[in-house]
Protein backbone atom coordinates (compact mmCIF):
# COMPACT_ATOMS: atom_id res chain seq x y z
CA UNK A 1 0.00 0.00 0.00
CA UNK A 2 1.33 3.41 -0.96
CA UNK A 3 1.36 6.24 1.60
CA UNK A 4 1.09 9.91 0.78
CA UNK A 5 1.69 12.75 3.22
CA UNK A 6 -0.44 15.88 2.96
CA UNK A 7 1.02 18.95 4.65
CA UNK A 8 -1.41 21.39 6.33
CA UNK A 9 -0.42 24.87 7.46
CA UNK A 10 -2.58 27.94 8.13
CA UNK A 11 -5.63 26.67 6.20
CA UNK A 12 -3.57 25.68 3.16
CA UNK A 13 -2.51 22.16 2.25
CA UNK A 14 0.08 20.69 -0.07
CA UNK A 15 -0.72 17.40 -1.78
CA UNK A 16 2.19 15.49 -3.37
CA UNK A 17 2.16 14.73 -7.08
CA UNK A 18 2.69 11.06 -7.92
CA UNK A 19 6.11 10.29 -9.42
CA UNK A 20 7.29 13.88 -8.79
CA UNK A 21 8.73 13.95 -5.25
CA UNK A 22 9.58 17.66 -5.53
CA UNK A 23 6.13 18.81 -6.73
CA UNK A 24 3.02 19.58 -4.67
CA UNK A 25 -0.43 20.92 -5.50
CA UNK A 26 -1.50 23.76 -3.21
CA UNK A 27 -5.15 24.19 -2.22
CA UNK A 28 -7.26 25.23 0.74
CA UNK A 29 -8.05 22.75 3.51
CA UNK A 30 -11.76 23.37 2.79
CA UNK A 31 -11.38 22.36 -0.85
CA UNK A 32 -9.43 19.24 0.13
CA UNK A 33 -12.20 18.32 2.56
CA UNK A 34 -14.77 18.71 -0.23
CA UNK A 35 -12.72 16.52 -2.59
CA UNK A 36 -12.51 13.86 0.13
CA UNK A 37 -16.30 14.05 0.60
CA UNK A 38 -16.66 13.54 -3.16
CA UNK A 39 -14.50 10.38 -2.81
CA UNK A 40 -11.76 11.75 -5.10
CA UNK A 41 -8.66 9.55 -5.26
CA UNK A 42 -5.84 11.52 -3.61
CA UNK A 43 -3.11 9.94 -5.72
CA UNK A 44 -2.72 12.92 -8.04
CA UNK A 45 -0.59 13.07 -11.19
CA UNK A 46 0.39 15.59 -13.84
CA UNK A 47 -1.33 15.11 -17.20
CA UNK A 48 -0.37 17.63 -19.88
CA UNK A 49 0.72 19.99 -17.10
CA UNK A 50 -2.58 19.76 -15.18
CA UNK A 51 -3.11 18.14 -11.78
CA UNK A 52 -5.47 15.19 -12.30
CA UNK A 53 -6.88 12.19 -10.54
CA UNK A 54 -8.06 8.93 -12.07
CA UNK A 55 -11.65 7.77 -11.92
CA UNK A 56 -13.13 4.88 -13.85
CA UNK A 57 -10.10 4.88 -16.16
CA UNK A 58 -10.36 8.59 -16.98
CA UNK A 59 -8.20 11.57 -15.99
CA UNK A 60 -10.22 14.22 -14.16
CA UNK A 61 -8.82 17.70 -13.49
CA UNK A 62 -8.60 18.65 -9.82
CA UNK A 63 -8.97 22.34 -10.74
CA UNK A 64 -12.24 21.57 -12.56
CA UNK A 65 -13.46 19.59 -9.56
CA UNK A 66 -12.66 22.40 -7.13
CA UNK A 67 -14.36 25.01 -9.34
CA UNK A 68 -17.25 22.61 -10.08
CA UNK A 69 -17.05 23.39 -13.79
CA UNK A 70 -19.58 22.15 -16.26
CA UNK A 71 -19.65 21.37 -19.95
CA UNK A 72 -18.15 24.08 -22.15
CA UNK A 73 -16.14 25.55 -19.25
CA UNK A 74 -12.41 25.64 -18.59
CA UNK A 75 -10.29 26.76 -15.63
CA UNK A 76 -7.62 29.39 -16.29
CA UNK A 77 -4.80 30.07 -13.83
CA UNK A 78 -4.11 33.72 -12.98
CA UNK A 79 -0.41 33.13 -12.20
CA UNK A 80 -0.06 30.42 -14.91
CA UNK A 81 0.96 27.89 -12.21
CA UNK A 82 -1.23 24.79 -12.63
CA UNK A 83 -0.05 23.48 -9.25
CA UNK A 84 -1.57 26.53 -7.50
CA UNK A 85 -5.14 25.32 -6.95
CA UNK A 86 -6.16 28.12 -4.61
CA UNK A 87 -9.51 29.58 -5.64
CA UNK A 88 -8.11 33.10 -5.99
CA UNK A 89 -5.75 31.73 -8.68
CA UNK A 90 -8.46 30.08 -10.78
CA UNK A 91 -10.98 31.68 -13.15
CA UNK A 92 -13.74 29.86 -15.03
CA UNK A 93 -13.96 30.73 -18.73
CA UNK A 94 -15.74 29.37 -21.81
CA UNK A 95 -14.11 26.16 -23.03
CA UNK A 96 -14.68 22.91 -24.86
CA UNK A 97 -15.26 20.40 -22.05
CA UNK A 98 -17.97 17.89 -22.84
CA UNK A 99 -18.96 16.99 -19.26
CA UNK A 100 -19.48 18.44 -15.80
CA UNK A 101 -16.28 17.58 -13.92
CA UNK A 102 -17.94 16.17 -10.80
CA UNK A 103 -20.08 13.81 -12.89
CA UNK A 104 -16.84 12.04 -13.87
CA UNK A 105 -16.05 10.90 -10.31
CA UNK A 106 -17.00 7.31 -9.54
CA UNK A 107 -16.80 6.05 -5.94
CA UNK A 108 -13.48 4.28 -5.36
CA UNK A 109 -15.20 1.37 -3.60
CA UNK A 110 -16.51 0.23 -7.01
CA UNK A 111 -13.00 -0.55 -8.21
CA UNK A 112 -11.20 -2.25 -5.37
CA UNK A 113 -11.77 -4.66 -2.54
CA UNK A 114 -9.90 -2.47 -0.05
CA UNK A 115 -7.85 0.68 0.38
CA UNK A 116 -4.77 0.92 -1.83
CA UNK A 117 -3.61 4.28 -0.51
CA UNK A 118 -2.79 5.37 3.01
CA UNK A 119 -3.01 9.11 3.72
CA UNK A 120 -1.05 10.86 6.48
CA UNK A 121 -1.83 14.43 7.50
CA UNK A 122 1.08 16.56 8.73
CA UNK A 123 -0.49 19.55 10.54
CA UNK A 124 1.98 22.29 11.34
Amino acid sequence: MQTIKIIHEDGICRVPIDRHPDKFATLSDEDLDELIRLDVDLQWRLVNGNVCTRSDGKNVSIARLICDTGAKEVVLFVDKDHLNLLRENMVIAPGSAKFKARDQIEPTYKFSSGPRLSVEHDVR
